[in-house]
């Protein structure tokens, strides 16, 4: 396939995450979602706004890295410190704005995953490999991932 044609089709694959609904879903299932939905949201960042010159612009690109899903419009750094990194019970110790407690509310993980840090994929070289991850095996898969990083390469996996 050639690249606009992919292109296309991860335009289509976006819309349709903006209508999906989360409610119900099971710890692993959020967990597996809200990874790939964060690694989608980057991948495409890079689409869209094209590499950056060096490691610094990186905050600003995970603020770009905008994603509808479930009808709210999330940003990298917002699903990687209030969906995936903290526990739904954790109080934070600094202020959050209403929308962020809303997110945290609505998505949050109801535990922390370790090796959710092993997962997440900016792009860089630094960075784990980019991988799909699914609700039955994420805690293999992330097992894998944490594995693959401190070796220092990525696992090939079939996408």
């Amino acid at each position: 396939m050639n690249a606009s044609l992919l292109i296309c089709r991860l335009k289509l694959l976006l819309e349709k995450l903006a209508s999906v609904n989360l409610e119900g879903l099971t710890h692993q299932q959020k967990l597996a979602f809200w990874i790939n939905t964060c690694n989608i949201c980057m991948m495409n960042a890079y689409l869209e706004h094209g590499i950056p010159e060096s490691p610094e612009i990186m905050p600003t690109l995970m603020q770009k890295a905008t994603i509808n899903a479930g009808g709210y419009l999330l940003n990298a750094i917002s699903i990687d410190h209030f969906i995936l990194r903290l526990p739904n019970r954790l109080k934070l110790s600094c202020l959050q704005s209403p929308k962020q407690t809303e997110i945290r509310g609505k998505f949050g993980l109801e535990w922390s995953e370790l090796l959710v840090m092993f997962a997440l994929c900016n792009g860089g070289s630094w960075s784990s490999a980019v991988r799909v991850y699914t609700s039955a095996q994420v805690e293999s898969e992330l097992a894998i991932a944490k594995r693959d990083y401190l070796k220092g390469y990525p696992r090939k996996c079939k996408v």
